[in-house]
């Protein structure tokens, strides 16, 4: 997995690796298949060592978006006593595992 980011319209080399990151989306992609025109949109929190993935329409806000949890997120949810549903959106996310 190659890690990008993107910032006042400039792509920046961020990071290679994420072995287990990249299974854990490549098994959720199989599961369901996106629609190829959304933006792919990882969210890794290192400190917690879990990811979400969300699937959103370019013109819409991330703080809108829905998140997946991927097993890693599930497992650091299940920890802090916050798994509630199977989706979240970013505020739960913070709430549940950085507060």
């Amino acid at each position: 997995m190659l890690t990008i980011s993107y910032s006042d319209n400039t792509y920046q080399f961020e990071a290679i690796g994420a072995n287990l990151l990249a299974k854990e989306i490549q098994i959720l992609e199989k599961e369901m298949v996106p629609d190829a025109s959304f933006e792919k949109i990882i969210l890794n929190i290192y400190s917690k060592q879990c990811g979400f993935v969300t699937y959103k329409e370019g013109n819409t806000r991330i703080e809108d978006a829905t998140f997946i949890p991927l097993a890693s997120a599930k497992t650091a949810l299940e920890e802090t006593n916050r798994a509630t549903g199977t989706t979240y959106k970013l505020n739960e996310i913070v709430t549940a595992l950085l507060n």
